[in-house]
């Protein structure tokens, strides 16, 4: 869990860990390396997920894991809309109270929340 997003979808694209790609790519690869199954993220004022695999190949990393970027930004700012880039983005951004819970009594799973509905749960690795 993290504040910036690596591979952010709107109003702060280019002005977040994607700022400097190299350095945003070799952190990647240490959570690829890691088998990590995905990432908390804030920062863009929306809930968006977005798969991040080997079509972000670059700067010499190869990623050989599926990873999700789950961007969890309902508090601190106004709702954003802004889409930069959709690139294997796989829900969002959705503009909606939304929160996450972590479960950790074996069942080892992220579920997201807004008032109405679940709207994702992932299996942890």
């Amino acid at each position: 869990m993290f504040h910036v997003p690596a591979y952010p979808v709107g109003g702060h694209y280019g002005r977040s860990l994607d700022g400097n790609k190299p350095e945003r790519d070799a952190f990647w690869h240490t959570l690829d390396a890691a088998n990590v199954t995905a990432a908390s993220v804030g920062h863009e004022h929306n809930y968006n997920r977005r798969l991040i695999n080997s079509d972000f190949d670059a700067n010499g990393y190869h990623f050989t894991h599926d990873i999700y970027q789950l961007t969890l930004g309902a508090a601190g700012s106004p709702y954003s809309k802004v889409v930069e880039n959709k690139k294997n983005v796989v829900k969002g951004p959705k503009v909606t109270f939304h929160y996450m819970t972590v479960g950790v009594d074996g069942k080892k799973r992220f579920v997201m929340y807004t008032t109405k509905m679940t709207i994702c749960s992932i299996r942890l690795r």
